[in-house]
């Protein structure tokens, strides 16, 4: 994804955002890291990694009886 100035103004226009000239700016950068970020994430080797569904797992969550009041 190229992230560039139109592109936060845009995440901002969806998102009902007023952002200042450089507010723009430095949303711009941090977007490009954030996703610069991620993107280095799919060249980890996940492989005979299993997903995981929850970060803990076995874990049992109390349950409650129903009740009608």
């Amino acid at each position: 994804i190229d992230v560039n100035e139109a592109l936060v103004r845009k995440v901002a226009d969806l998102a009902r955002l007023a952002l200042r000239d450089d507010e723009v700016k430095l949303y711009t950068e941090q977007m490009k890291k954030t996703l610069g970020y991620v993107d280095s994430l799919t060249k980890v080797d996940v492989t005979g990694v299993a997903p995981m569904y929850h970060p803990q797992e076995n874990v049992e969550t109390p349950m409650r009886e129903d009740t009608v009041n």
